[in-house]
């Protein structure tokens, strides 16, 4: 597999973490160091790079060698979507090494989910479609029905299409 377009200068600097995605045939995982996992997936002449996981926010990285360090996975992640990251955090001024669990969405599922703000600094998530298939670009919250409640719409990069989720949500 090769991939234009800087991905190759992407994948030859930085690159921490190289695997397949057990259990998907031609479909492999890119670590690098900024916290960022990228799929890597080949389909007969279709190649497709699309974004696994972000831990950027998570991950210190900002000297080298540093930030995401490697991955595993679950003995049984093809049922549990488990995974592990060891990568580097900056905690009471210095760098500390950390191990945390994710777990991945179903199948190639894109979670579309939104967060509600309490007005005390907290969020809460609400998952919308743990099945969405499509890598979105942009997601937006506006009243399309008129109805008074914001609904979200969803616009699909590699799909070229738009999703409606209409807020179910009485008055």
């Amino acid at each position: 597999m090769r991939y234009g377009h800087g991905f190759d200068t992407f994948i030859n600097h930085w690159l921490v973490w190289f695997g397949p995605l057990p259990g998907v045939s031609n479909a492999f995982l890119v670590g690098h160091q900024a916290g960022k996992l990228w799929l890597l997936e080949k389909y007969g002449t279709n190649e497709t790079k699309s974004l696994f996981a972000d831990e950027g926010k998570e991950v210190f990285n900002e000297r080298v060698p540093n930030g995401l360090l490697g991955l595993a996975f679950h003995p049984k992640f093809r049922e549990n979507r488990k995974y592990y990251l060891k990568h580097q955090v900056f905690e009471d001024g210095k760098i500390a090494t950390t191990v945390v669990e994710r777990q991945a969405a179903p199948d190639g599922a894109k979670l579309v989910r939104w967060y509600e703000n309490d007005a005390r600094g907290s969020f809460t998530a609400h998952d919308i479609d743990a099945t969405n298939r499509q890598e979105a670009y942009d997601l937006n919250a506006v009243d399309l029905d008129g109805d008074g409640r914001l609904d979200l719409i969803l616009a699909g990069r590699e799909t070229r299409n738009a999703v409606w989720y209409r807020n179910q949500k009485p008055k």
